[in-house]
């Protein structure tokens, strides 16, 4: 059954230009002509395009999908459905539909990569393809005892993974339940929070369960985008959130306390030349408290159509200056330092060219010339994610997202292990004690037990 989701990559590719498609086929869609029931079938199909590396197909009766759990909207029809394959489920049409109409968009730009979408049309009574984006107003997830390690370990150096993993690897899932996580980020009290970025807001795990920590975290209407909310956070020098605001887009400062947040915002960078951001999506906080940061185009209603007209990366300084650093990257997305502050890592997430590069970085913050430290581009349409978010340890070892999880690399870019996982890693964090690597992998919170030093 699974030869049926087949995607074609050109498709596929193109598909995550449109403003219903977001990066990492988070809608993950394919061509119909890859799915032989759709021209046949005689009762209602809706196509659900759920969680990334996930497809669900619905006609009442049955459902599909290739990896992972089935999508959360079906789940109360679904709870002893087997983690692949199909089976025939014990629900009723009228009520699943129920469920999933209120939270969903609908977008026939979606239908120039369907070349039987006509066809399908005449199938369906609602008369267009369905999108999933989740409810606007989802409560927060519950805490999820996951029976079995939600993330595994490949060694590639097994001395040097030893010493990150110990002998034992240990990974567990806080909660899950959100439509796309984003920006993991450790409070000084302990808290975990991260993005929820298509349901705006900031979700936190407190040890004992989970929460809404944060309403409208990218500072604009849920309806305004497919990416509406905040996506990846920081601390500043005085310990106040910053976010990286892809609705509002720009970078802004929470104004109220860590210990009552509230959704008013300072911007720090709202425009750069008279011309407003695409949408900044990762962050990292310079010692003299500067603020670095990635501006590629996902959080924008219409896609690539920004006023920039290119995806850059920029500085702003402690007095408010807007620079920009380079626009050399096709989707600048991940950021970090070296511990010294002299090396500047970007990732680029784009399936053409999956690259996580090392940049010399001067003290007036000019650039030299990047090295490539992680090449993914063969294997970015075989196995989940692209590079993303990334983080590194005080010894310099970076824990970088790319296709199939969390590639551990040193600053010269030996790969020294993987952290494979069933969907996207989108990005991750290391807690103050470096005990513990905290990851957004799709819909999930998750963490893997470290050795510090």
């Amino acid at each position: 059954m699974n030869s049926i989701w087949e995607i074609d990559p050109d498709i596929r590719n193109e598909a995550a230009k449109t403003p219903c498609c977001r990066k990492y086929k988070k809608y993950y869609i394919g061509p119909f002509r890859a799915m032989p029931w759709a021209l046949s079938v005689e009762t209602p199909v809706i196509i659900v395009a759920s969680a990334s590396t996930r497809m669900t197909r619905l006609n009442g009766t049955r459902a599909a999908w290739p990896t992972g759990r089935p999508p959360a909207p079906i789940m109360p029809y679904a709870k002893n459905l087997p983690i692949r394959g199909g089976t025939t489920l014990p629900f009723r049409k009228e009520n699943l539909l129920r469920s999933i109409i209120p939270n969903l968009i609908t977008d026939r730009k979606c239908a120039l990569f369907f070349p039987n979408f006509a066809a399908m049309n005449r199938l369906l009574p609602i008369g267009l393809l369905l999108l999933l984006l989740g409810c606007r107003s989802a409560p927060a997830p519950e805490a999820t005892a996951d029976p079995t390690p939600p993330v595994r370990l490949e060694a590639v150096d097994p001395a040097a993974a030893q010493r990150w993993f110990g002998t034992e690897f240990v990974s567990e899932t806080l909660f899950d339940g959100m439509e796309w996580s984003e920006g993991p980020l450790v409070l000084p009290d302990g808290t975990v929070i991260c993005s929820d970025v298509p349901n705006n807001h900031i979700l936190a795990w407190t040890g004992t369960g989970s929460r809404v920590w944060l309403s409208n975290s990218g500072a604009v209407p849920n309806d305004y985008s497919n990416e509406p909310g905040s996506n990846g956070l920081a601390l500043d020098r005085e310990g106040r959130l910053l976010l990286a605001q892809h609705g509002g887009r720009r970078i802004a400062r929470m104004d109220a306390p860590l210990a009552t947040p509230e959704p008013t915002y300072t911007a720090l960078a709202e425009y750069y030349d008279g011309k407003r951001f695409n949408s900044p999506n990762d962050l990292v906080v310079a010692a003299d408290g500067s603020v670095l940061f990635t501006d590629p185009p996902y959080g924008l209603p219409q896609g690539d159509a920004g006023e920039m007209g290119f995806n850059g990366v920029y500085r702003v300084d402690p007095r408010g200056q807007v620079t920009l650093l380079t626009k050399v990257y096709s989707r600048p997305n991940g950021i970090g330092l070296s511990p010294d502050g002299r090396t500047l890592y970007i990732a680029n997430s784009d399936g053409a060219r999956a690259i996580v590069t090392a940049t010399p970085l001067a003290d007036d913050f000019s650039l030299g010339e990047p090295k490539t430290i992680i090449d993914a581009t063969e294997l970015a349409d075989k196995e989940p994610g692209y590079p993303d978010g990334l983080a590194v340890a005080r010894d310099g070892t970076i824990f970088a997202t790319s296709p199939g999880g969390v590639w551990v690399v040193r600053p010269d870019g030996t790969l020294l292990a993987k952290i494979r996982s069933e969907g996207p890693v989108s990005n991750v964090c290391l807690s103050p004690g470096e005990d513990w690597l905290y990851l957004t992998n799709d819909n999930r919170l998750l963490r893997v037990k470290l050795n510090p030093l």
